[in-house]
C-alpha cells in the first residue's frame, strides 16, 4: 500500500535565493559600480570641452550593466553630437588639435582622464566592497 505525502515548503523562493551566492553580491556590486561610475562622470562634467551648443557635456551620461550582479558601468555621450560626419567626441578625445578654447588646454583625452582622476574614489570605494562582501559570505 502506497502512501501520499504532501510536503509545502512556505517561502522556498526566498530561501533558495538566501542560498544563492550571487544574491548576496547583487547590491553591494551594483552600489560599487554607480559610486565608481558617478565619480567618472563628474570629473568628466568638470573636463568636458563646452563648444557653441554645449551639447557634448550635457550628453554626458551613465550606463551599467543590467545583470543581477552587474561587472561594468560606464560613462558615455548621448545624443546627436557631431559636427557633420565627424564625431566631435572622438575628435576632441583623441585629436592632438584641439584645445579648450581660450585656455589653450588640450583636449586629448578629456573623457579617458576622467577615470584617471577618479582612481581615489575606486580605490576607496574598492576597500569598501572587499570589506562588504567578506561581511556577507561569512554569515
Amino acid at each position: 500500500m502506497a502512501a501520499n505525502l504532501r510536503l509545502k515548503i512556505e517561502n522556498l523562493d526566498y530561501m533558495l535565493k538566501r542560498l544563492d551566492r550571487r544574491f548576496l553580491l547583487a547590491e553591494p556590486f551594483t552600489k560599487f559600480l554607480k559610486r565608481v561610475t558617478n565619480a567618472v562622470l563628474k570629473f568628466a562634467l568638470q573636463r568636458a570641452p563646452i563648444g557653441k551648443t554645449g551639447r557634448l557635456k550635457a550628453g554626458l551620461q551613465t550606463k551599467y550593466d543590467t545583470r543581477e550582479v552587474p561587472t561594468w558601468g560606464k560613462v558615455e555621450v548621448s545624443g546627436d553630437v557631431r559636427r557633420g560626419k565627424i564625431s566631435y567626441p572622438s575628435i576632441l578625445e583623441y585629436s592632438t588639435k584641439y584645445n579648450y578654447g581660450s585656455s589653450g588646454q588640450p583636449t586629448r583625452h578629456w573623457l579617458a582622464g576622467s577615470k584617471d582622476l577618479a582612481k581615489s574614489e575606486f580605490d576607496q570605494a574598492s576597500g569598501e566592497l572587499k570589506a562588504e562582501v567578506e561581511a556577507l559570505w561569512q554569515r
